[in-house]
């Protein structure tokens, strides 16, 4: 039977071995470590009690209620898993019973709200539907980085090449940013005007602790030798993403954030990644953005529970998730 807990500390070295191998860089126990004691990090046992896969979530509060989650900043829970099976069908029922182990993990916090996204390469939604989860569907935007440059330039849209273009012939130049303390501020600033709440700290420990030569890079666009827009990214060994941009918004200029993003678009090509993903967003203005940059639509899933009458009240406020 397969068994689902969290990870002791005597497992730790086994879990970063086997992430190392299947997991993405957000199911890394150091991207852990930036969220602090609101994280848990879990792993997937076989019958013999072997470690052959993780995920990780965090445990936080909403209205009173334990809120179960995503962590911050984090696209997914980031569940990976060894599927060792060789037959198609053998593997289907390998999948079923580790989505199964998970769902259960999950279904012993009854009192309390919980919303999970999985990774968009998990379709198998059944054993979350039987352990009572509601199945609610999300997309993002991925661009194939194994295209020509110029296929991937033809297909932005008409208005962002426009802007592109704009932004060039109007001075803006983009200079890689390796000290990413010159990050922080304009990224704060652009989530305070948009009035969306993050936890500052977080920021801090991505861009301070985590973020390093070798897993990320950012790119600032200047004018007259004044940064007026940033974009953060980081990545593993096959995908880019966008975690952060910024802009001042005082000097604001339409084309910096977007010269910026395709610019970290190319970057992520020439470093031999596949796939540069946008993280998805259902807020529309962002989503008009992201879709701009001419990615292909993949959608991934998130799987929610809550008490009945907590249900109700979350169906009144967040009738789109619940």
């Amino acid at each position: 039977m397969i068994e689902v807990r969290e990870i002791l500390p005597n497992e730790i070295s086994a879990y970063i071995q086997l992430q190392n191998k299947y997991g993405s860089l957000f199911a890394d126990s150091a991207w852990a470590a930036c969220f602090g004691s609101e994280v848990h990090l879990c792993g997937i046992f076989n019958n013999s009690k072997t470690l052959i896969g993780g995920f990780i979530f965090s445990k936080t509060k909403l209205k009173g209620y334990p809120f179960y989650t995503n962590i911050p900043f984090t696209p997914s829970i980031a569940l990976f898993y060894c599927n060792p099976a060789a037959n198609v069908a053998n593997r289907l029922s390998a999948d079923k019973e580790i989505l199964d182990a998970v769902a259960r993990f999950f279904r012993q916090f009854r009192w309390s709200v919980q919303r999970y996204c999985l990774p968009p390469e998990i379709k198998d939604m059944q054993p979350f539907n039987w352990n009572g989860f509601k199945v609610i569907p999300h997309l993002t935007y991925i661009v194939d980085l194994q295209k020509n440059e110029n296929v991937l330039y033809a297909n932005l849209s008409a208005k962002l090449r426009n802007n592109l273009k704009k932004a060039k012939s109007d001075g803006v130049v983009l200079k890689q940013i390796t000290d990413y303390r010159q990050c922080e501020p304009m990224i704060l600033n652009t989530y305070a005007r948009q009035e969306i709440g993050i936890n500052s700290e977080h920021i801090r420990n991505i861009l301070m602790k985590y973020g390093n030569p070798d897993n990320s890079f950012a790119l600032g666009a200047f004018r007259e030798e004044v940064m007026i827009a940033v974009s953060f990214f980081l990545h593993d060994k096959h995908t880019a993403y966008y975690m952060f941009g910024g802009f001042n918004n005082e000097l604001k200029h339409e084309g910096a954030g977007a010269l910026s993003v395709w610019e970290g678009i190319c970057i992520a090509k020439s470093k031999g990644l596949t796939v540069f993903d946008f993280e998805g967003s259902m807020i529309p203005r962002i989503e008009k953005y992201f879709r701009g940059f001419g990615g292909e639509i993949v959608n991934y899933l998130t799987v929610n529970r809550a008490p009945f009458f907590m249900e109700i009240v979350l169906k009144l406020i967040k009738r789109a998730v619940f």
